[in-house]
């Protein structure tokens, strides 16, 4: 009997020892996701920041150049150079400010709502939506540092799934609700595009947002709906992981 217990001592032990090791592995892998997200981010801010300073600066010397230019010739040529001042301008506020909010967008300042609001417009001009942000998750939604990857991670989420919508499901809207649901947060995306094949093969959004939600501590479905379209429903904890 003696034996008994101490072969099933031994094997708790060892059951113990196991499952030990399997949540360092599973943390070890978590963390080189947490670097190589971090490490991204950064080289997102890096590009923002040079088309912020750099790019949109020589758009603005080449546009004054150009009006200048326009004022010392004649009518036609003029005018037709005041036109294409007038495009680099639009492209340095239009094109080059939203390549600038989806590569580094400041949720601190401009707040998750909005933010995302903005990147639905930017996937293209006539997409609808409706973006809503329950007032109980204001404080959850908003970055507590600068190293509080939850609304950077919830605005990737939401751009990769928008962006599978349009791209691939040939959505013309986009609706995307954060409510709350006990200790969880509940993001919804719902689009009215073509729905899922039959058989969906993953695709590097899928991955993006698998990675995300699986840093985040949280869980993922993708589902067809009954009225047509695709629903990414997220749940991630409020508590910060």
């Amino acid at each position: 009997m003696l034996a008994v217990f101490a072969i099933l001592g031994f094997s708790q032990r060892r059951l113990a020892l196991e499952v030990q090791r399997a949540n360092e592995a599973t943390a070890a892998v978590l963390s080189q996701k947490e670097l190589l997200v971090r490490s991204e981010e950064a080289s997102r801010r890096s590009v923002a920041e040079f088309l912020h300073d750099r790019v949109q600066a020589m758009l603005v010397t080449s546009t004054m150049q150009l009006r200048e230019i326009a004022q010392r010739t004649d009518d036609q040529s003029g005018s037709e150079l005041r036109s294409v001042a007038e495009h680099l301008d639009d492209v340095r506020v239009m094109e080059v400010r939203e390549a600038n909010a989806r590569l580094s967008p400041n949720i601190a300042v401009t707040g998750l709502e909005s933010s995302i609001r903005q990147l639905l417009t930017s996937l293209t001009p006539d997409l609808q939506a409706e973006v809503t942000l329950d007032p109980s998750l204001s404080e959850w939604a908003t970055p507590s540092s600068d190293a509080d990857l939850v609304p950077i991670g919830v605005f990737r989420i939401v751009e990769q799934a928008a962006a599978n919508a349009v791209i691939h499901g040939r959505a013309s809207r986009v609706d995307v609700h954060l409510t709350s649901e006990g200790k969880s947060a509940a993001v919804r995306i719902q689009d009215n595009g073509s729905g899922l094949p039959t058989n969906t093969t993953p695709g590097s959004g899928t991955a993006i947002i698998e990675s995300w939600v699986e840093m985040l501590r949280g869980t993922w479905t993708r589902s067809n709906r009954p009225e047509g379209g695709v629903e990414v429903l997220v749940r991630l904890p409020t508590r910060r992981p």
